[in-house]
């Protein structure tokens, strides 16, 4: 298999704590992540390392179904899941940083190849692929900061 990563990051301007809350509950996914639907825990009790979860994930006008697992959780900072199961192999890892006027949110992401044809795009075309990741993980930053106002508001 092979792999191609990129990483994004936004200065929020909401208070540490509500990023976390945000990020760290799954089911948010589907409201900042594009092709992420119906995004539920799947694990009983308290969250941390381990704890699964499942989404259906919609790519090229398909749905596939995907389990996920929880690899890094330290409140407030880390919170980094990789799937178990289905079509597209995924490791993510979300940071968040306390800064003097906001909150520094960063998404390193990880996609492996789900075929020969895509392990060649990765190889041969990863030079023009990851400025294009960077840009869809830096939107759906920018759309999870506006979720994150959007409850602050509601709440």
């Amino acid at each position: 298999m092979k792999w191609i990563g990129a990483s994004a990051e936004l200065v929020m301007d909401h208070p540490v704590e509500a990023v976390w809350e945000f990020v760290s509950n799954v089911e948010n996914f589907g409201r900042w992540v594009d092709a992420v639907r119906e995004p539920r825990w799947t694990s009983e009790g308290e969250r941390g390392v381990g704890s699964t979860y499942e989404s259906e994930y919609v790519w090229s006008g398909k749905t596939s179904h995907v389990k996920y697992e929880v690899s890094e959780y330290e409140q407030p900072v880390k919170f980094a899941s990789r799937t178990t199961e289905g079509r597209f192999p995924y490791q993510g890892t979300i940071t968040i940083e306390s800064l003097e006027g906001g909150t520094k949110v960063t998404h390193d992401m990880m996609a492996g190849s789900d075929g020969s044809i895509t392990a060649f795009m990765f190889t041969y075309l990863g030079w023009l692929l990851r400025p294009m990741m960077k840009n869809r993980l830096l939107k759906e930053l920018e759309t999870m900061s506006d979720e994150i106002g959007r409850d602050a508001a509601s709440g």
